[in-house]
This record gives C-alpha cells, structure tokens and sequence, in this order.
C-alpha cells in the first residue's frame, strides 16, 4: 500500500486498525490461493489424471486403511484432513476410490 508517516502521539491509537488490516489483506490472499487450488474429483479416474500436477483434492471417502495405504504407495498421496464445513456432500455418493458408499468428504494431497 501506500506508506504513511505516523507520529509518536498517532502510532498507539493507529497502529492496530492498520495491522489488522495487514492480517485481512494476507487472510484473503491465502485463502484465494488455497480455494484455487482445491479440486472436487469424483472418480479414481479424474484423481488419476490430476494429482500429477498438484493441489488438494475434496473426494467422497469410505474410511477403509488398506485403500489408504494404496493410495499412499501408488499415488504418493494422503489425507490431508476431513473438512468441518461440507460433510453433507458425501451423502448419497461413491467412494471415489472403492465405489462403496461415501462415510465423508476427505482432502488428499501430494507431499512434496
């Protein structure tokens, strides 16, 4: 932004209306990029033909530690996390992996 000369008898009244400004302006920076880069996939197919390139993927997952591990070994993939916010969308759907049905909605990614 634009730089600003504050006083000594400014700074204390000003300076955390400017900092938290600072920290909204990083939140919404980050959280573009990430919503950017989180993918809804559907099938072990799409996943296949994706995850070469990086990202998050938001998949329909029935819990299952076996399917877990060949994910990890064939992919080099893992669940990252099973988001709070949107569970309902696995309801009625697929594992993308197993074809049996969704218990929740998981995040796999690569590590690099």
């Amino acid at each position: 932004g634009k730089d600003k000369i504050i006083f000594d008898d400014e700074f204390k009244s000003k300076i955390g209306g400017i900092l938290d400004e600072f920290q909204k302006k990083l939140f919404e920076k980050a959280k573009k990029n990430l919503d950017s880069r989180i993918y809804k996939v559907f099938s072990v197919e799409e996943f296949e033909s994706k995850i070469q390139n990086g990202g998050f993927f938001l998949v329909p997952w029935k819990c299952d530690n076996q399917n877990e591990e060949e994910i990890k070994e064939k992919y080099k993939a893992t669940i990252r996390c099973y988001p709070l916010i949107g569970q309902e969308e696995a309801i009625g759907k697929n594992c993308f992996y197993s074809g049996k049905p969704a218990e929740k909605m998981a995040i796999f990614a690569r590590a690099f």
